[in-house]
């Protein structure tokens, strides 16, 4: 189902998030627009664009509503607002090594489970090969 924007910006878009992300997606949102709403109440002066700062807080908000409505218009403010809230996320997570860490295990255990389900051991490789 879709929309269209009072405001004649764009069309709204139908959004389908599985209830377990909900919680997350409205904490996250709702820390990033307090911390930005935050700074511009106590620091503005410290701040190096306040203008997009107040943008990117009105983005958040238009995000926590989309959460309510499973709707939203899809323009370039939330694109980059999500596109940066992701890369920033795996970044202080460390996305790429979490990854590389579940591959490296579970492909051993793969391995190793195959052999049980086989019943025997595949031969072993020589060192050099």
């Amino acid at each position: 189902m879709s929309c269209n924007d009072p405001t004649r910006e764009g069309e709204a878009i139908a959004l389908t998030i599985p209830a377990r992300h909900v919680a997350f997606l409205r904490e996250t949102f709702t820390i990033a627009r307090d911390g930005l709403l935050g700074d511009l109440a106590e620091h503005p002066d410290q701040l190096l664009n306040p203008k997009y700062s107040r943008r990117e807080a009105a983005t958040y908000g238009r995000l926590l509503g989309a959460l309510n409505t499973c709707a939203i218009v899809p323009d370039d403010d939330v694109r980059g607002t999500l596109r940066t809230l992701a890369i920033t996320t795996d970044a202080s997570n460390e996305y790429g090594r979490v990854v590389l860490e579940h591959c490296a295990l579970y492909g051993l255990l793969g391995q190793i489970e195959a052999v049980k389900n086989l019943g025997r051991a595949p031969a072993a490789r020589k060192e050099g090969r």
